[in-house]
């Protein structure tokens, strides 16, 4: 790579050698004041360039500072207005000079704590990003939609990046989502029992709503730790069933997770809630991770309509202390917990439920 401090030493070269070389008296003197101005020229661009060396660490850790104060700016925020790393990254991403710059920065936040984003882009296809962190987000940075989190990154990059069909490739094989498809299409192909058509003009069936309304950790009569969810149906109409999944699992997910599938016929009517509680005799008092799934059907129907599952993060029992607030995962967390979810036993429902949520919660009142 070429040096300022080599142009000086050339220049510097090529005006002695044109001082000491014997020329015709007419040429002479302008052929050296202009070897000798051009060797001034190099001189200065070396200096200019050497103090900008010398200045470099501070621009970086400026930058540092900046990306790791907006992400904290937001971490008292409601969910959908905060920024993690990725989204402060991409945000400042104009500002990074080279792709060191940016290895360098990703390398000094994990050392104060910060999850490294490119660790869970580059887990399905570490190849894609070699070399290319800077130009993702710059590319990223001039998106049509806002990047905020990991989620939303994994997103643009398996849809929109210019090199989104070498990530694909591999991130579709390890989500799982090609096997997700072939079963979908096979039970496509399947003969289907012909429905009499809809009219046009006929209005749309209305259909049940259920939200999370309030969530949380109790203990029983019989000392159990209990955990409930509670589901308000803001729909037009009755909720004749629901199909509900809980699956809980200590954050370190080093055995197989606890899995609780049923169905209830008890009906939510509009404008009322039913509390689902799980509750268990003994419970491990480590952190742990939980799922909620559901899926309903509205009375006189017979389609299921279901919702995003949701992700939570249990503090556990600390001393005689036992936490009794469910706090929902961060977006890292739930990228590990749902890979995590899928090497194991889980009911089908919340299977296809993983890889087709947006993994965002129900909006709570």
């Amino acid at each position: 790579m070429w040096k300022p401090i080599w142009g000086f030493f050339l220049s510097t070269a090529f005006a002695i050698a044109l001082t000491i070389t014997p020329l015709p008296e007419r040429w002479r003197v302008p052929t050296v004041i202009a070897a000798w101005s051009l060797c001034a020229i190099a001189a200065v661009g070396w200096g200019f360039s050497h103090l900008l060396d010398k200045r470099a660490p501070g621009y970086k850790q400026a930058l540092l500072t900046k990306i790791r104060d907006l992400v904290l700016s937001t971490k008292t925020k409601p969910l959908a207005e905060r920024i993690d790393v990725i989204g402060a990254l991409i945000k400042f991403s104009h500002e990074f000079k080279n792709e060191k710059q940016v290895e360098w920065t990703l390398v000094e936040l994990e050392q104060r704590q910060f999850q490294n984003p490119f660790k869970v882009l580059e887990s399905a296809a570490p190849s894609t990003f070699k070399k290319r962190k800077l130009e993702f987000l710059r590319d990223a940075r001039t998106a049509t939609i806002e990047i905020r989190s990991i989620t939303s990154a994994i997103s643009f990059a398996v849809k929109y990046w210019r090199h989104s069909e070498d990530y694909k490739k591999a991130h579709r094989a390890v989500m799982g989502w090609d096997e997700l498809e072939r079963e979908e299409t096979a039970a496509a192909e399947e003969p289907q029992e012909a429905k009499p058509t809809t009219p046009v003009n006929e209005p749309a069936t209305p259909r049940p709503e259920l939200v999370l309304w309030k969530e949380g950790v109790s203990i029983n009569i019989e000392n159990e730790v209990c955990f409930f969810f509670e589901m308000k149906n803001t729909g037009p109409v009755l909720v004749k069933s629901v199909d509900f999944t809980f699956v809980i699992q200590t954050a370190k997910m080093e055995t197989p997770p606890v899995v609780w599938s049923e169905r209830t016929s008890q009906a939510i009517a509009e404008g009322t809630s039913r509390r689902f509680t799980y509750s268990f005799p003994k419970v491990p008092s480590d952190q742990a991770y939980i799922a909620f799934y559901i899926s309903y059907i509205g009375d006189s129907q017979e389609k299921a309509w279901d919702n995003d599952p949701m992700f939570f993060r249990w503090d556990g029992i600390k001393g005689n202390i036992i936490h009794l607030e469910l706090k929902y995962l961060r977006d890292e967390e739930i990228i590990s917990f749902t890979e995590y979810l899928r090497k194991h036993e889980v009911p089908k429902p919340l299977l296809q439920a993983l890889n087709t949520a947006t993994f965002r919660p129900s909006p709570t009142s």
